[in-house]
């Protein structure tokens, strides 16, 4: 689901079909919660300026977070589903290095979707904030 303005995207269950030239209006419910991830390298500190990514049950990126700020931390509202967050390897955490994959891999719909490091796994919830704390392997 797209909405206008500068809100979240969340996704709804839900989906209506719009022949070429036609219009609809349709409320969909969407349950939606926040989630705090806090990075932390290997040895146990805060790790800044990486976004990451959540994944759907497919594999497919579906959120992306802003970078983590100073303390490692960074917060996203997302829908109460099951989620997996991941993060690329330091290598193309350079925005040069992520335009270099990009235009080697022209006409892949998502050239990272094999370099993603799975972390953990989130699912959100209504009553608050769901905390999760991501360690990065070794030399990633």
């Amino acid at each position: 689901m797209r909405s206008e303005g500068s809100g979240p995207t969340l996704r709804a269950a839900e989906c209506v079909l719009v022949p070429a030239g036609g219009s609809a209006e349709q409320s969909f419910p969407v349950e939606a919660g926040k989630v705090r991830l806090v990075l932390l390298g290997a040895a146990g500190k805060p790790v800044a300026n990486v976004p990451l990514s959540l994944l759907d049950a497919t594999g497919q990126k579906c959120h992306q977070t802003g970078p983590t700020d100073a303390q490692g931390a960074c917060e996203i509202e997302v829908e109460t589903t099951p989620f997996t967050v991941a993060v690329l390897p330091r290598r193309l955490q350079d925005r040069q290095a992520q335009m270099e994959v990009q235009r080697a891999n022209r006409g892949v719909p998502d050239p990272f979707d094999s370099l993603r490091i799975p972390l953990a796994s989130v699912t959100a919830t209504r009553d608050g904030p769901v905390v999760v704390e991501l360690r990065l392997p070794s030399g990633r």
